[in-house]
């Protein structure tokens, strides 16, 4: 392996070192059997299913600056594009159904059917992962020509750190001057 430098272009990212794993959950459930035959049982239950949002996730709030109300979302009915954290799903629930039945009179065989729904939670490192550009920085290094001995002298230095917020102005001057090429 060679150490020598990227020969057009580096980049490197750090993002906010604070991490909140931190939602809270509720979960409860209730269940009842009723034997309608001797050969014939039906099980009706229901689950509820409340876990808040981690305040990692939250601070995707500062994503408001890129609220743009007079644009349609596309493929949507009047819904306009807006930035917010995520909430909480609070209508979580989740019906269950089961039933065995037991043909003819011997008992030796039995046919048994349910059915549920159930709630994924969201992965703890999706808020970290998915921050706002306001929580991190990027460095780009242009460095022309190879270099060596990049690697040994510590390679590209890091992004920035901690969480850099901008007012308004500042944000839409930062980002209107952006160009991908």
């Amino acid at each position: 392996m060679e150490d020598t430098s990227p020969d057009f272009f580096g980049e490197r990212s750090q993002g906010s070192v604070t991490y909140y794993g931190n939602q809270k959950a509720v979960y409860w459930y209730v269940n009842d059997n009723w034997k309608i035959r001797s050969n014939l049982a039906l099980d009706l239950g229901i689950r509820y299913e409340y876990t808040t949002i981690s305040t990692s996730e939250s601070q995707q709030a500062l994503n408001a600056i890129s609220n743009t109300p007079s644009i349609l979302v596309p493929g949507s009915i009047n819904q306009r594009l807006l930035f917010d954290k995520p909430r909480a799903p609070k209508n979580n629930w989740a019906p269950r159904i089961g039933i065995a039945y037991s043909p003819g009179s011997s008992g030796n065989t039995s046919i048994r059917a349910g059915f549920g729904m159930a709630y994924d939670v969201l992965y703890d490192n999706i808020g970290i992962l998915a921050v706002p550009p306001q929580i991190g920085a990027t460095n780009d290094v242009n460095l022309g020509t190879q270099k060596p001995g990049f690697l040994a002298s510590g390679g590209l230095p890091g992004g920035g750190s901690g969480i850099q917020v901008l007012d308004e102005a500042t944000a839409r001057k930062n980002t209107s001057n952006w160009n991908p090429t």
